[in-house]
């Protein structure tokens, strides 16, 4: 039987990770002065959201589908990645529409059109890089 290359204590503190630094860059307004600090936040949850898909492709089935599929499965970890990317880009612009119901006291996520491709893209791009993390791991 071979191990799996994804634990869920990596899974946990990468996710730990993120919300720790995102809450607090919202709590100390980091964006006011940290234009690019959703960069990282991005790269880091398109990374995690590809490396939990591939956590659960490695136990559906024994990772059948990794091992027999290989394109298949990159193109599911890269829709799944861009899914929930998509996803939190909605979120953002509903909360951006709640924010201007009350004022602009506080911080509107979605500045631009640009912004949302730039975070899309991020999120792509961290994907990428657990899917090249996940196979230097395997090929280890």
């Amino acid at each position: 039987m071979e191990k799996n290359v994804i634990g869920s204590g990596f899974i946990g503190a990468l996710l730990a990770s993120i919300l720790v630094v995102h809450i607090s860059s919202m709590a100390a307004l980091w964006d006011r002065v940290y234009y690019w600090i959703d960069n990282p936040l991005h790269l880091a949850g398109g990374f995690w959201v590809a490396a939990l898909t591939l956590y659960f492709l490695e136990r559906y089935k024994g990772g059948e589908l990794l091992k027999k599929h290989l394109y298949v499965s990159i193109c599911f970890v890269f829709g799944m990645t861009a899914l929930i990317g998509v996803g939190w880009e909605i979120v953002e612009f509903l909360y951006d529409l709640a924010v201007t119901l009350y004022g602009k006291q506080f911080i509107v996520t979605q500045p631009s059109v640009e912004d949302t491709i730039k975070d899309l893209v991020n999120d792509l791009l961290g994907g990428l890089l657990a899917l090249l993390y996940y196979e230097f791991r395997r090929m280890r």
